[in-house]
Protein backbone atom coordinates (compact mmCIF):
# COMPACT_ATOMS: atom_id res chain seq x y z
CA UNK A 1 0.00 0.00 0.00
CA UNK A 2 3.00 2.29 0.24
CA UNK A 3 2.80 2.93 -3.51
CA UNK A 4 -0.50 4.80 -3.19
CA UNK A 5 -0.34 8.57 -2.78
CA UNK A 6 -3.44 8.89 -0.60
CA UNK A 7 -2.03 6.45 1.94
CA UNK A 8 1.30 8.28 2.07
CA UNK A 9 -0.42 11.62 2.54
CA UNK A 10 -2.68 10.25 5.29
CA UNK A 11 0.45 9.05 7.09
CA UNK A 12 2.02 12.48 6.68
CA UNK A 13 -1.07 14.19 8.08
CA UNK A 14 -1.25 11.82 11.04
CA UNK A 15 2.48 12.17 11.70
CA UNK A 16 2.51 15.96 11.53
CA UNK A 17 -0.44 16.07 13.93
CA UNK A 18 1.53 14.04 16.46
CA UNK A 19 4.66 16.17 15.98
CA UNK A 20 2.81 19.34 16.98
CA UNK A 21 1.50 17.66 20.11
CA UNK A 22 5.02 16.45 20.92
CA UNK A 23 6.24 20.03 20.65
CA UNK A 24 3.55 21.15 23.06
CA UNK A 25 4.40 18.30 25.40
CA UNK A 26 8.13 19.11 25.27
CA UNK A 27 7.60 22.70 26.38
CA UNK A 28 4.74 22.39 28.86
CA UNK A 29 6.84 21.78 31.97
CA UNK A 30 9.46 24.41 31.13
CA UNK A 31 6.86 27.09 30.40
CA UNK A 32 4.41 26.49 33.22
CA UNK A 33 7.09 25.34 35.65
CA UNK A 34 9.32 28.37 35.03
CA UNK A 35 8.96 32.08 35.69
CA UNK A 36 6.54 33.78 36.03
CA UNK A 37 4.15 30.86 36.57
CA UNK A 38 6.25 28.55 38.74
CA UNK A 39 3.79 25.66 38.64
CA UNK A 40 4.68 22.68 40.80
CA UNK A 41 5.10 19.30 39.06
CA UNK A 42 1.64 18.34 40.29
CA UNK A 43 0.13 21.52 38.84
CA UNK A 44 1.92 20.94 35.53
CA UNK A 45 0.37 17.51 35.40
CA UNK A 46 -3.04 18.91 36.32
CA UNK A 47 -2.79 21.34 33.40
CA UNK A 48 -3.13 18.35 31.07
CA UNK A 49 -6.79 18.25 32.03
CA UNK A 50 -7.21 21.06 29.54
CA UNK A 51 -6.18 19.11 26.40
CA UNK A 52 -8.03 16.09 27.78
CA UNK A 53 -11.31 18.01 28.07
CA UNK A 54 -10.85 19.70 24.72
CA UNK A 55 -10.08 16.33 23.11
CA UNK A 56 -13.37 14.92 24.43
CA UNK A 57 -15.20 18.01 23.19
CA UNK A 58 -13.62 17.91 19.73
CA UNK A 59 -14.11 14.14 19.55
CA UNK A 60 -17.87 14.59 19.23
CA UNK A 61 -17.48 17.42 16.74
CA UNK A 62 -14.81 16.07 14.37
CA UNK A 63 -16.54 12.89 13.23
CA UNK A 64 -20.00 14.45 13.04
CA UNK A 65 -18.76 17.46 11.10
CA UNK A 66 -16.76 15.23 8.76
CA UNK A 67 -19.86 13.14 7.94
CA UNK A 68 -22.01 16.25 7.57
CA UNK A 69 -19.60 17.84 5.10
CA UNK A 70 -19.37 14.67 3.03
CA UNK A 71 -23.16 14.36 2.76
CA UNK A 72 -23.68 18.09 2.20
CA UNK A 73 -21.14 18.25 -0.63
CA UNK A 74 -22.56 15.05 -2.18
CA UNK A 75 -26.03 16.61 -2.27
CA UNK A 76 -24.65 19.60 -4.16
CA UNK A 77 -23.08 17.21 -6.69
CA UNK A 78 -26.29 15.23 -7.22
CA UNK A 79 -25.08 12.36 -5.04
CA UNK A 80 -21.49 12.24 -6.28
CA UNK A 81 -18.84 12.14 -3.57
CA UNK A 82 -15.09 11.65 -3.27
CA UNK A 83 -13.04 10.85 -0.14
CA UNK A 84 -11.42 14.30 -0.25
CA UNK A 85 -14.78 15.88 0.63
CA UNK A 86 -14.25 14.92 4.27
CA UNK A 87 -10.99 16.85 4.43
CA UNK A 88 -12.67 20.25 4.57
CA UNK A 89 -12.96 19.60 8.29
CA UNK A 90 -9.23 20.35 8.49
CA UNK A 91 -10.08 24.03 8.06
CA UNK A 92 -10.97 24.01 11.76
CA UNK A 93 -7.57 22.57 12.65
CA UNK A 94 -5.74 24.98 10.33
CA UNK A 95 -7.24 28.13 11.80
CA UNK A 96 -7.66 27.23 15.47
CA UNK A 97 -4.36 25.33 15.55
CA UNK A 98 -2.48 28.33 14.19
CA UNK A 99 -4.10 30.66 16.73
CA UNK A 100 -3.52 28.24 19.62
CA UNK A 101 0.17 27.90 18.69
CA UNK A 102 0.53 31.67 18.76
CA UNK A 103 -1.36 31.85 22.05
CA UNK A 104 0.89 29.23 23.66
CA UNK A 105 4.29 30.43 22.44
CA UNK A 106 3.77 34.18 22.24
CA UNK A 107 1.75 34.13 25.45
CA UNK A 108 4.61 32.40 27.26
CA UNK A 109 7.13 34.85 25.79
CA UNK A 110 5.23 37.88 27.07
CA UNK A 111 4.15 36.29 30.36
CA UNK A 112 0.41 36.21 29.66
CA UNK A 113 -2.00 35.04 32.35
CA UNK A 114 -1.67 31.32 33.01
CA UNK A 115 -5.31 30.73 32.09
CA UNK A 116 -4.65 31.95 28.54
CA UNK A 117 -1.80 29.46 28.24
CA UNK A 118 -3.80 26.57 29.66
CA UNK A 119 -6.66 27.27 27.24
CA UNK A 120 -4.24 27.54 24.30
CA UNK A 121 -2.63 24.30 25.42
CA UNK A 122 -6.04 22.62 25.58
CA UNK A 123 -7.14 23.80 22.16
CA UNK A 124 -3.83 22.88 20.51
CA UNK A 125 -3.79 19.45 22.13
CA UNK A 126 -7.47 18.76 21.57
CA UNK A 127 -7.33 19.67 17.90
CA UNK A 128 -5.23 16.56 17.32
CA UNK A 129 -8.56 14.76 17.08
CA UNK A 130 -9.25 16.53 13.78
CA UNK A 131 -5.93 15.46 12.30
CA UNK A 132 -6.24 11.86 13.46
CA UNK A 133 -9.88 11.56 12.41
CA UNK A 134 -9.24 13.06 8.98
CA UNK A 135 -6.23 10.83 8.30
CA UNK A 136 -7.98 7.61 9.34
CA UNK A 137 -11.34 8.27 7.66
CA UNK A 138 -9.67 9.46 4.46
CA UNK A 139 -7.50 6.36 4.31
CA UNK A 140 -10.49 4.10 4.99
CA UNK A 141 -12.74 5.85 2.47
CA UNK A 142 -10.09 5.80 -0.23
CA UNK A 143 -9.11 2.13 -0.02
CA UNK A 144 -11.97 0.56 1.89
CA UNK A 145 -11.26 -3.02 0.84
CA UNK A 146 -7.68 -2.85 2.14
CA UNK A 147 -8.10 -0.28 4.89
CA UNK A 148 -6.34 -2.45 7.48
CA UNK A 149 -3.25 -2.83 5.32
CA UNK A 150 -3.32 0.87 4.46
CA UNK A 151 -3.55 1.86 8.12
CA UNK A 152 -0.41 -0.16 8.84
CA UNK A 153 1.50 2.08 6.41
CA UNK A 154 -0.12 5.19 7.90
CA UNK A 155 0.90 4.20 11.43
CA UNK A 156 4.47 3.40 10.37
CA UNK A 157 4.83 6.83 8.74
CA UNK A 158 3.27 8.48 11.79
CA UNK A 159 5.66 6.76 14.18
CA UNK A 160 8.73 7.55 12.06
CA UNK A 161 7.82 11.24 11.90
CA UNK A 162 7.10 11.43 15.61
CA UNK A 163 10.30 9.60 16.54
CA UNK A 164 12.51 11.64 14.19
CA UNK A 165 11.06 15.02 15.17
CA UNK A 166 11.50 14.33 18.88
CA UNK A 167 15.27 14.69 18.50
CA UNK A 168 15.03 18.28 17.28
CA UNK A 169 12.09 19.80 19.13
CA UNK A 170 13.99 20.92 22.23
CA UNK A 171 16.83 22.47 20.21
CA UNK A 172 14.29 24.18 17.99
CA UNK A 173 12.69 25.96 20.94
CA UNK A 174 15.99 26.71 22.69
CA UNK A 175 17.56 28.24 19.59
CA UNK A 176 14.58 30.28 18.45
CA UNK A 177 12.86 31.06 21.74
CA UNK A 178 9.20 30.49 22.58
CA UNK A 179 7.88 33.35 20.48
CA UNK A 180 9.61 32.58 17.18
CA UNK A 181 9.46 28.82 17.62
CA UNK A 182 5.70 28.73 18.02
CA UNK A 183 5.03 31.36 15.37
CA UNK A 184 6.95 29.16 12.95
CA UNK A 185 5.23 26.08 14.37
CA UNK A 186 1.83 27.65 13.78
CA UNK A 187 2.77 28.48 10.18
CA UNK A 188 4.03 24.94 9.58
CA UNK A 189 0.85 23.52 11.13
CA UNK A 190 -1.22 25.72 8.84
CA UNK A 191 0.77 24.62 5.79
CA UNK A 192 0.69 20.90 6.63
CA UNK A 193 -3.08 20.90 7.01
CA UNK A 194 -3.63 23.11 3.98
CA UNK A 195 -2.09 20.40 1.79
CA UNK A 196 -5.55 18.81 1.72
CA UNK A 197 -6.44 21.52 -0.81
CA UNK A 198 -3.65 20.23 -3.04
CA UNK A 199 -4.71 16.61 -2.51
CA UNK A 200 -8.10 17.33 -4.03
CA UNK A 201 -6.42 17.32 -7.47
CA UNK A 202 -3.79 14.52 -7.45
CA UNK A 203 -5.81 12.32 -5.05
CA UNK A 204 -8.57 11.33 -7.51
CA UNK A 205 -6.09 11.34 -10.41
CA UNK A 206 -3.72 8.84 -8.81
CA UNK A 207 -6.57 6.65 -7.61
CA UNK A 208 -7.77 6.38 -11.19
CA UNK A 209 -4.23 5.80 -12.46
CA UNK A 210 -3.48 3.04 -9.94
CA UNK A 211 -6.92 1.40 -9.84
CA UNK A 212 -5.75 -1.73 -11.65
CA UNK A 213 -2.85 -2.21 -9.25
CA UNK A 214 -5.19 -1.69 -6.33
CA UNK A 215 -7.78 -4.24 -7.46
CA UNK A 216 -5.04 -6.76 -8.14
CA UNK A 217 -4.00 -6.35 -4.51
CA UNK A 218 -7.61 -6.80 -3.42
CA UNK A 219 -7.91 -10.02 -5.44
CA UNK A 220 -4.61 -11.28 -4.08
CA UNK A 221 -5.72 -10.50 -0.54
CA UNK A 222 -9.03 -12.31 -0.99
CA UNK A 223 -7.39 -15.34 -2.61
CA UNK A 224 -4.78 -15.51 0.14
CA UNK A 225 -7.11 -15.28 3.12
CA UNK A 226 -10.40 -16.62 1.78
CA UNK A 227 -9.29 -18.86 -1.05
CA UNK A 228 -10.31 -18.72 -4.68
CA UNK A 229 -13.50 -20.30 -6.01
Amino acid sequence: MIRFLSVLWAGFLYGSTLVFFNLLNATEATILGGDPYNFSPAMCGLAYLSPTLFSVFFFFIAGTLSDFLKVHIAKKRNGSSIPEDRLWVLMVYMILGFLASIGWGVGAYYGAHWMALVISMGVLGGLNVFGCTSACTYCSDTYHELDTEAMVVVIVIRNIMSFAASYGLTDWVLNMGYKNAFISSGCILFFCNSTFLIMRIPGPYWRAKTRYSYWKLVEFDRDTFYGSD
